[in-house]
């Protein structure tokens, strides 16, 4: 294990457990790290406060969206920015039918040089000062692969994740600007606001996170806005046959989206998502937001379970054969609205920190109990705190084994260690 490996893994849990008793400290060895080192009080991650407006019409034929994008933010960084990166997954090589075309862009008004390499995008010859607020504004063009996935259209469903330019965050690493992994994620960005309209064909219908603000009717189209605060990235998904259910769970507002014939399903995950909302609020904290949208989708039967993003989550309802796999899938998938929704890791560099958590707080919702050692995982000779590129590099069949059941397995011998007392406490403060 690397020594970047063993400071991201003591940062961790130096401040997870950092506050408990003296007795248990024996567990990791520290000695190696001043508090200075596993401090994270000088780390800036920018651009802060992003307000996303974004304005699209959707064009059936083309399989096409179109329309505009601005975005203000503050320069956190300490220093005047001559660039700015932007992350464009529609662009990524496995989308052969699809990507993104981005047309014109200003910076406060006056236009800006820029590029397109793959997923990324640069802006330069500009200056962003220190300590000041600025505005990028671009038109684009989104072509929708014909995809059963996460972003793709097929029949009557059109799933739009990770669908428009996002800032790529700037952190001590600098710019990242990653390339996409499909099977994980390399969705690292900071927490924003969204200000989102729809222009649709009257027959779509739309879910999507946040507050539907307005909704107008002209000329057999209509136009769906949608406000949304404190979250990380903005999905949707169009469908013209999907019912929907809801149901008050706490202060949450549940709504589950499903297909004639599902019923039974729909029934087993409004279940299985009341459990998780309860369970997760004793053992972690309070879900974060006052809605939580499930929707059911027909994924290609490769695509193992679901899909989150903050307020929206996506089940591939029919190929979850049984009970046990349906409502597993519901409760993994509703963990990340903690691990990844509310604290934002760099999914990238460290997937665990997402996927070993969700994966460790639904298993131990849907069994009862955080005795993890009857699940069966490869034998992988690869440290739980390995980067995508570790696995993609030197092994990339360990990928699932390692970071989703192998880190699950960790944290529940950490648990038994540590004692359900301080362990919930350590959950509660990260």
């Amino acid at each position: 294990m690397t020594r970047k490996m063993i400071l991201s893994f003591s940062l961790f849990f130096v401040f997870l457990f950092g506050c408990t008793r003296q007795q248990e400290t024996d567990i990791w060895e520290f000695d190696d790290y001043s508090k200075q080192d596993l401090s994270t009080n000088d780390i800036s991650y920018g651009l802060s406060s992003p307000h996303y407006r974004i304005h699209v019409s959707y064009s059936g034929t083309a399989h096409q969206l179109g329309g505009n994008l601005a975005v203000r933010f503050h320069n956190n960084l300490k220093e005047d920015l001559k660039e700015v990166y932007f992350n464009l997954w529609p662009n990524a090589e496995e989308f052969e039918s699809g990507g993104i075309e981005i047309r014109q862009v200003m910076v406060d008004g006056k236009a800006a040089d820029f590029t397109v390499k793959g997923t990324e995008l640069r802006l330069s010859g500009i200056v962003i000062q220190k300590e000041q607020e600025a505005t990028i504004e671009m038109e684009f063009v989104v072509t929708i692969p014909e995809e059963k996935g996460r972003f793709g259209w097929s029949e009557r469903q059109i799933s739009l994740g990770n669908w428009f330019p996002v800032l790529a965050v700037r952190d001590a690493k600098g710019w990242n600007t990653p390339p996409y992994f499909s099977g994980g994620e390399s969705f690292y960005s900071v927490t924003s606001s969204f200000d989102v309209t729809f222009d649709l064909p009257e027959e779509i219908q739309v879910i999507a996170p946040g507050e539907r603000t307005n909704e107008q009717k002209a000329a057999g189209r209509t136009s769906h806005r949608f406000q949304a605060d404190n979250i990380r990235d903005f999905a949707a998904v169009f469908h013209t046959e999907l019912q929907m259910t809801e149901r008050k769970v706490g202060k949450v507002l549940v709504r589950l989206h499903y297909l004639e014939g599902e019923e039974e399903k729909a029934e087993r995950m409004m279940a299985a998502a009341e459990q998780s909302l309860e369970t997760y609020d004793r053992l972690i904290g309070p879900y974060a937001w006052e809605e939580l949208d499930i929707v059911s989708v027909a994924f290609d039967p490769s695509f193992n379970g679901g899909m989150e993003y903050p307020q929206l989550v996506m089940i591939n309802t029919p190929y979850r054969f049984d009970q046990e796999e349906l409502e597993g899938t519901v409760m993994h998938e509703i963990a990340h609205q903690w691990f990844y929704a509310a604290v934002g890791n760099d999914p990238y560099q460290e997937p665990w920190l997402d996927e070993s958590l969700a994966t460790f707080v639904s298993l131990t919702t849907l069994y009862g109990t955080s005795d993890l050692e009857w699940e069966e995982a490869e034998e992988c000779d690869m440290p739980v705190t390995s980067s995508v590129a570790d696995f993609e590099r030197e092994a990339p069949d360990c990928y699932e084994p390692t970071v989703y059941v192998a880190g699950a397995k960790m944290l529940g011998n950490m648990r038994a260690k540590l004692g359900e007392e301080v362990f919930q406490e350590g959950l509660e403060t990260y």
